[in-house]
C-alpha cells in the first residue's frame, strides 16, 4: 500500500472492488470510473443509516436495486446482516453472515457481528478481536451484567428458602418488566408455578403480585398454573379473572365469551364426568351467580340464571352464546389420563374472597347446549383465542431471560466498524 500525495489510500490492485468502502470508490472515481457510483453512494448512506440509527424503509428499497451481479453486492449483504443485529433476529443475522462471501472488505466485519450478537462461537472470537475488533465490540455492545445477576440471584434466592425468594422474585419482575413486558409475564409465571411446586405459600405470592400487575391479569396468570395441577382452583380463578376485567370496564363480548368458553371447557372436563351440580353454597356456585350479576349489568343484558336444577358448566357456555354468537374455540384434546398434581393440595388455595352483589332473577329456557366427550381432557398447547388469554407460557428457567433480554446493540455510527475494515485490510496486502 502507499498514500497519494491527496491523502487518500490506494489499495492494491490485487484485491476486489469490495474491499473498498464505498465512500472511498466516492472519493476515487479515476480508478473505477463512474458506473459504480451510484452503487457506492447507496451503499454509503445505507451503512451509515443503519449503524447510526435511522435505517427507513425508503432506503430498503433502495439498497434492493443493487443486484447480485455486481461487484458491491457484498456489503449490501453486509447492511442486511448489521441490521439483523440491531433487530435482534439472530436467525436471520446467522443466515446473512453465511451470505457474505469470504474475501471482501464487509466479511472483516463477521467476527465482532457474532460476538455482538453472542452468537455460539462469539466469545470464542472474541478471543483473538485485534485492538480495532475490541473497541467496536465495546462500543457497541451493551452491559449483560444486569440480566446475569438477575438470573443467579433468582436460584440463589431460591435455595436461601421462601422469604428470600419472594422479596427477590418481585424486585425481580419489577425489573425485568422495566425492559420487556412479555419477559416480565413469563417470569411470574415461572415465579407462581415455582411457589407452587415448592409448597411455598402462594395465596401470600399471588396477593404480592397484586403490587405489580392488575387483579385481572393475576387471576389469569394463577389459572395458567392451576389448571393444570388444581384443576378446581385453577377454574375459580378463571372465574375470579373475567369478574375483575368486567370490573376494569374495557371488556369486550368477544374476550368475555371466549373466557366463559374456556370456563365451560375446564368444568365439563373436571365436574362434567360427576354430572355434578353445583349447589349456590359451594364457591363455585357462588362465584357463577355473581359473575351472572356482573356481565348482566356491564353489557345491559339478559342472561339466562344460574339455577340448581341443571349443572354448573353449562352456564358459561350459555352466556357466552348469548353475548358472541360467532366466537367458536377449537380446543385441542388428548385421550391420555390427566397426570396427577406434582405436589400435594391438601393446602387449599383461596385466590380471592369476594362479596356477592344479589341474586339474579330472570327467568327463561336455556338453548340446548351440547358439550364433548369427558374422556378427553383439554390439551392448550396452542393459543386459540383472540384475545391471548392463554398466552404467556412460563419461562421453563431463569435461565430464559438471558435470550429473551438480549440487549440490541447501540448506534455508534459508520466509523468504528469502517475502521475495523481498513485495519484489517492494511494487514492483507502488506
Amino acid at each position: 500500500m502507499n498514500r497519494k500525495s491527496s491523502g487518500t489510500i490506494e489499495i492494491s490492485c490485487a484485491l476486489k472492488h469490495d474491499y473498498y468502502i464505498p465512500s472511498e470508490i466516492l472519493n476515487l472515481p479515476n480508478i473505477f470510473g463512474t458506473n459504480l457510483e451510484d452503487e457506492a453512494n447507496i451503499l454509503r448512506d445505507g451503512f451509515e443509516s443503519r449503524t447510526n440509527g435511522m435505517f427507513d424503509r425508503n432506503m430498503g428499497d433502495r439498497l434492493e436495486t443493487i443486484e447480485a451481479d455486481s461487484p458491491l453486492y457484498s456489503w449490501r449483504l453486509l447492511i442486511k446482516a448489521v441490521s439483523d443485529l440491531y433487530s435482534n433476529d439472530l436467525t436471520a443475522l446467522e443466515k446473512s453472515i453465511a451470505e457474505i462471501p469470504a474475501n471482501c472488505g464487509p466479511a472483516l466485519l463477521v467476527d465482532v457481528l457474532i460476538a455482538v450478537a453472542d452468537l455460539p462461537s462469539g466469545k470464542e472470537k472474541r478471543g483473538s478481536f485485534s485492538r480495532d475488533e475490541k473497541k467496536l465490540y465495546n462500543l457497541v455492545s451493551e452491559d449483560r451484567r444486569f440480566i446475569k445477576s438477575v438470573v443467579m440471584q433468582l436460584n440463589d434466592s431460591l435455595e436461601a428458602g421462601e422469604d428470600y425468594f419472594f422479596e427477590f422474585a418481585l424486585l425481580s419482575i419489577k425489573e425485568v418488566r422495566e425492559m420487556s413486558e412479555e419477559a416480565s409475564h413469563r417470569l411470574a409465571l415461572w415465579c407462581l408455578n415455582t411457589v407452587y411446586l415448592e409448597d411455598f405459600d402462594y395465596t401470600v405470592f399471588l396477593d404480592s403480585l397484586k403490587t405489580l400487575f392488575s387483579p385481572a391479569r393475576v387471576m389469569r396468570f394463577s389459572a395458567l398454573i392451576l389448571t393444570d395441577e388444581d384443576p378446581e382452583e385453577g377454574i375459580k380463578c378463571w372465574l375470579l379473572s373475567l369478574i375483575f376485567r368486567i370490573r376494569e370496564g374495557n371488556l369486550e363480548n368477544i374476550e368475555a365469551a371466549e373466557y366463559l368458553l374456556i370456563i365451560s371447557r375446564l368444568m365439563v372436563d373436571i365436574i362434567g364426568g360427576k354430572n355434578a351440580i353445583y349447589s349456590d353454597n359451594g364457591e363455585i356456585g357462588q362465584i357463577l351467580k355473581l359473575l351472572h350479576s356482573e356481565l348482566s349489568s356491564f353489557f345491559i343484558t339478559t342472561l339466562s340464571p344460574f339455577s340448581e336444577e341443571k349443572p354448573s358448566f353449562h352456564f358459561p357456555e350459555v352466556w357466552a352464546v348469548a353475548l358472541a354468537p360467532s366466537v367458536k374455540l377449537n380446543f385441542s384434546t388428548t385421550e391420555k389420563p390427566r397426570p396427577a398434581p406434582t405436589k400435594k393440595t391438601e393446602q387449599k388455595i383461596h385466590p380471592m374472597q369476594l362479596e356477592l352483589f344479589g341474586e339474579p332473577t330472570e327467568e327463561g329456557e336455556d338453548p340446548v347446549i351440547e358439550v364433548e366427550s369427558v374422556s378427553k381432557e383439554w390439551d392448550p398447547s396452542h393459543e386459540i383465542t383472540r384475545s391471548g388469554l392463554l398466552s404467556p407460557k412460563p419461562l421453563n428457567s431463569p435461565e430464559e431471560l438471558k435470550v429473551m433480554l438480549r440487549a440490541r446493540p447501540r448506534y455508534v455510527g459508520p466509523e468504528p466498524w469502517l475502521d475495523v475494515i481498513k485495519r484489517k485490510r492494511r494487514n492483507l496486502i502488506r
